[in-house]
């Protein structure tokens, strides 16, 4: 999809951009946005491996409380250093609690795609473990 827009940047310097926008069948507004990121364009596929990405980082929705958000993950953090247990309902109570927004309800989406953007996971700890082909 990168090397589509690539292409789509390249034709547009030769001739248009809507020239570029009907050969391709995008809008005219999308290649003028691809024109001013031909630069991270290039980059991504220069540093881009075998991940494959559409977008380019920074793009979406932002989160509307960002310093709620970090302090609140630094709590999580801080709890199971201590090795206490932490549920989502806790987290859910504690932001509704730090909140500085008036309207905010800390739903079940909300609390996922939060642990999504931090990369945590709940899981039950394993007290019985394995043993190792040694102790057999």
């Amino acid at each position: 999809y990168v090397s589509l827009k690539l292409k789509a940047v390249e034709y547009a310097e030769k001739t248009s951009k809507e020239a570029a926008a009907r050969h391709f069948s995008v809008d005219a507004k999308r290649i003028r946005e691809w024109c001013g990121q031909k630069d991270q364009l290039l980059e991504m596929t220069k540093s881009r491996g075998k991940k494959k990405r559409k977008r380019l980082t920074g793009g979406g929705r932002k989160a509307l409380d960002s310093d709620m958000e970090e302090a609140l993950f630094t709590w999580i953090i801080d709890l199971r250093s201590r090795n206490l247990r932490v549920s989502r309902k806790m987290i859910r109570q504690h932001a509704r609690s730090i909140s500085t927004t008036a309207d905010f309800k800390a739903s079940v989406g909300w609390l996922r795609r939060f642990m999504k953007r931090h990369s945590l996971s709940l899981r039950r700890k394993t007290t019985v473990c394995q043993n190792t082909p040694a102790d057999c």
